[in-house]
């Protein structure tokens, strides 16, 4: 059986990623408005204008703060390599939407916490084929006698 070959790509999630980090803080924040109006009996039309006032003024604060941090991921045939210094550790698929992925880095360095990468269709190109493939060759991968998870007895 051939290797894997080695895959780089940069992951920012696209406009989709940004659409859900600031629509859900605009949505908590008009649940707890309208709540909190509803509480100090406003009634319906000033429930409705208080949450949507907090929807639009977290949602622009959010939108700021979720704009695109590119990080560069690499597949070199045996290591994930994550950012410009090449981080190396294991990744995990945490959502596959076909079109866009959800993708944990957990880095091999005790104490750094895990880096929650984006990746869409569209700004992955050609290389989402070779990333899908390095992604599922992992489990293939696993040293003889580990039992997956899914098969150990419970």
């Amino acid at each position: 059986m051939r290797g894997v070959p080695p895959v780089a790509l940069v992951c920012d999630g696209g406009i989709a990623w940004r659409v859900v980090c600031s629509g859900l803080p605009a949505l908590a924040a008009a649940a707890l408005v309208a709540w909190i109006a509803g509480h100090a009996r406003l009634g319906a039309p000033g429930q409705a204008v208080a949450a949507l006032a907090a929807a639009l003024a977290a949602g622009c604060v959010a939108w700021r703060a979720a704009a695109p941090l590119p990080q560069a991921l690499a597949w070199d045939g045996q290591t994930w390599r994550l950012g410009a210094a090449g981080e190396p550790g294991r990744v995990d698929v945490m959502i596959d939407l076909g079109g866009w992925l959800l993708l944990r880095h957990v880095s091999s360095t005790p104490g750094t916490p895990p880096a929650w990468l984006a990746v869409s269709a569209a700004a992955a190109g050609t290389a989402l084929h070779g990333l899908r493939v390095a992604l599922q060759v992992r489990v293939a991968a696993a040293p003889a006698g580990i039992e997956s998870p899914e098969r150990q007895p419970r």
